[in-house]
């Protein structure tokens, strides 16, 4: 029920109107980014403080409730009060988990996916969907999933037509990639994730 309310927000502060009805809203990472810029200047203008280069590391509890946090930032440490606490950490933010292990938050395992990005010649891709006249169409995408009688799948996600492979690692030593396209859709290739799912049961 929420989605349309959340496109109309795109829209408003700068993504394209087609959003609102395509049947795969494409807005571009380029035009994303100003988006999401037009957005946090509306919140700061709102009264809300974002803070970049800081890191949350600690909980304060008082009586078994959340009393405040300790984020660290460029000028040193500092405690915020605040009796609740949404976290959206991504998958990346080890630090973070091992910090709510040790203030011993209650988690659980989950399943996820994991796999590789493949990329191909966006003409191929486009030529194999639409035939001969795959020039004087949109850029075609695709997807593959398959489902084996032991419940095991292997599917591809976020697939980027005319888009590029760009590295996303989140620490030294480490070999993450992403996908992403612009407004345009004008580069050479498509690229996809290619992920297989991983159940909690893997690790014993």
């Amino acid at each position: 029920p929420r989605m349309g309310a959340v496109l109309d927000v795109l829209v408003e502060f700068g993504a394209p109107a087609d959003v609102k009805y395509s049947h795969k809203p494409h807005i571009g990472t380029d035009v994303l980014r100003q988006v999401v810029k037009k957005i946090r200047e509306e919140l700061i203008s709102r009264g809300c403080d974002i803070r970049f280069g800081h890191r949350l590391t600690g909980l304060a509890l008082g009586g078994g409730v959340l009393a405040g946090v300790r984020v660290e930032g460029p000028n040193g440490l500092c405690d915020l009060p605040c009796d609740a606490l949404v976290l959206a950490p991504g998958h990346s933010a080890r630090d973070t988990f091992a910090m709510l292990r040790d203030a011993g938050v209650p988690m659980e395992q989950k399943p996820f996916a994991i796999g590789v990005r493949i990329e191909h010649l966006q003409r191929e891709i486009s030529l194999s969907q639409y035939g001969p006249a795959w020039d004087k169409l949109p850029p075609s995408d695709y997807k593959l999933a398959c489902h084996l009688p032991d419940g095991r799948s292997a599917f591809t996600f976020c697939v980027c037509p005319e888009g590029q492979v760009v590295a996303a690692a989140s620490r030294p030593g480490g070999l993450v990639t992403n996908g992403m396209s612009l407004r345009a859709r004008d580069g050479a290739n498509i690229n996809g994730g290619f992920l297989v799912g991983v159940e909690p049961a893997d690790f014993g």
